[in-house]
C-alpha cells in the first residue's frame, strides 16, 4: 500500500495547507510546545523512548486508572518528527486489529489536563503530523518538530502502529505500550 492521502499533503509532498488524512486528526504547526534538550537521543539508550524511522515518542511517564473492569494506562509521550522536510506530514495509525486498545491524544481536543479522566472513547486512532516550517515553532529546533500529548492503551498490551513517511511505499512498525525494550 502507498501511504495513506494527506490531502494536498501527501507523504513526501509539502504544502501550505496541510489536511489530517481520512481517519486521522491533524496534529500541525505551531507546535514544539516542549524545549527538548540537545541529548534527546539518549533516552532510546536509556530504554525511554520508542522509534520507527523518523518517528520518536520520548516517555514522558504513565499512570493507570480503571473503566470498568478493564485497566487504562494514559502514556504521556512527547512525539518528535526527526529530519523530516519541513512542511509535509507523517501519518501514524494503530494497526488493524488493535485499534480497540490504543487511541492517541495529539489531536486540537485531545490536550491533556490534570485531573481529567480518559477512556478509551478519548482520543483518535490515527494523527497526521506536520513537520514546521521555520518560524512556525515556539521553541525554534533544528530538523525536529515536537508535539506534546500521549496515548491510552487497553490494559498491559504491546501495540503496533504504522507510521508513513515522505517518500516511503511502506510504513514503519513501532511499537507502543508494554513492550520488551531493547
Amino acid at each position: 500500500m502507498v501511504g495513506p492521502s494527506a490531502g494536498r499533503s501527501t507523504p513526501g509532498h509539502p504544502s501550505l495547507r496541510p489536511v489530517a488524512a481520512p481517519g486521522t486528526v491533524l496534529s500541525g504547526c505551531p507546535a514544539n510546545a516542549g524545549a527538548l534538550s540537545k541529548h534527546w537521543r539518549r533516552l532510546w539508550r536509556k530504554g525511554l523512548s520508542t522509534h520507527a524511522g523518523p518517528m520518536w515518542f520520548l516517555d514522558g511517564g504513565h499512570s493507570a486508572g480503571t473503566a470498568g473492569r478493564n485497566t487504562v494506562s494514559l502514556h504521556v509521550a512527547i512525539a518528535l518528527l526527526d529530519r523530516v522536510a519541513p512542511g509535509s506530514t507523517v501519518v501514524v495509525r494503530v494497526a488493524p486489529g488493535w485499534r480497540r486498545d490504543l487511541r492517541f491524544l495529539y489531536g486540537p481536543k485531545d490536550s491533556l489536563n490534570p485531573g481529567t479522566k480518559y477512556t478509551m472513547r478519548s482520543g483518535e486512532p490515527g494523527v497526521t503530523f506536520v513537520s514546521c516550517r521555520p518560524g512556525q515553532q515556539i521553541f525554534p529546533s533544528r530538523h525536529i518538530t515536537d508535539y506534546y500529548g500521549g496515548y491510552l492503551i487497553r490494559g498491559r498490551r504491546c501495540v503496533p502502529v504504522r507510521i508513513w513517511v515522505p517518500g516511503r511505499r511502506k510504513p514503519f512498525t513501532a511499537r507502543l505500550g508494554a513492550c520488551p525494550r531493547h
